[in-house]
């Protein structure tokens, strides 16, 4: 019983993320500046990602029957990410309440905060709030929210062309999004101002099982650019 409900926490939480992070409703109300392909490009270029942050908020839940098994539980997360030239820092906060097939449901790593600030030989030093509220210190070849802002942005850089402008959304979609389930794409002053979202996905089928629930969310994250600055955490443990 408790693999059958882990394993589907799993699924279920992987089609959540799919629908992605969620910033305040003013990404939704916000209307997108319309951009030539040379302005599309030139807001996903690196050098706008050099001092910049993103803040987003997840908000999705599922509900309905699996494996013979009512599913019900709700979830919340929030995210910051910064990047302050060679600082960087991020935070994601996870609430999550329910039960899958009678097992109530609660996220391991409720709290995640970390820094990185990057060394002369390109490496960097990695500090982690632990479950006491102590940092630690350690070295990795890895920044912590790089990967998060400019990975997440750089699948559209070359998508100019798949997307168009949305009166109706107020901001660009997907050539092809009929059905309008995919993201909307802002654009202020030349930068990615904001993504938005808001998907449900009904009945699906995964491994050989069809899951009777409802997985529904909204999906956004929105960026501030210029004006950050980061002061690395003193440590209280090593």
């Amino acid at each position: 019983m408790k693999r059958t409900a882990t394993v589907f926490g799993t699924i279920a939480l992987t089609a959540i993320l799919a629908i992605g992070l969620t910033a305040c409703n003013s990404a939704q109300s916000m209307k997108s500046d319309e951009v030539t392909q040379e302005g599309w490009t030139s807001a996903f270029s690196e050098e706008n990602f050099t001092n910049v942050r993103m803040e987003g908020e997840t908000t999705s839940g599922v509900s309905g029957k699996a494996q013979g098994g009512k599913v019900d539980y709700s979830q919340t997360r929030r995210i910051t990410a910064v990047i302050a030239g060679d600082y960087e820092y991020y935070k994601i906060e996870t609430e999550t309440s329910g039960k899958i097939l009678g097992i109530d449901i609660a996220d391991p790593q409720p709290v995640v905060e970390k820094y990185s600030a990057k060394k002369e030989d390109g490496t960097y030093t990695i500090y982690t709030k632990d479950a006491s509220g102590n940092w630690i210190m350690e070295d990795s070849v890895v920044s912590v929210a790089a990967d998060i802002i400019v990975g997440m942005i750089g699948t559209y850089a070359n998508m100019y062309e798949s997307y168009v402008f949305s009166k109706d959304r107020k901001g660009y979609v997907g050539a092809e999004d009929l059905d309008g389930t995919q993201e909307v794409l802002k654009f202020k002053d030349g930068k990615l101002a904001a993504i938005w979202l808001q998907s449900e996905k009904p009945d699906f089928d995964e491994n050989g099982f069809t899951y009777a629930v409802r997985i529904s969310g909204t999906s956004s994250v929105s960026f501030t650019y210029g004006g950050q600055s980061i002061t690395l955490p003193q440590l209280t443990s090593a």
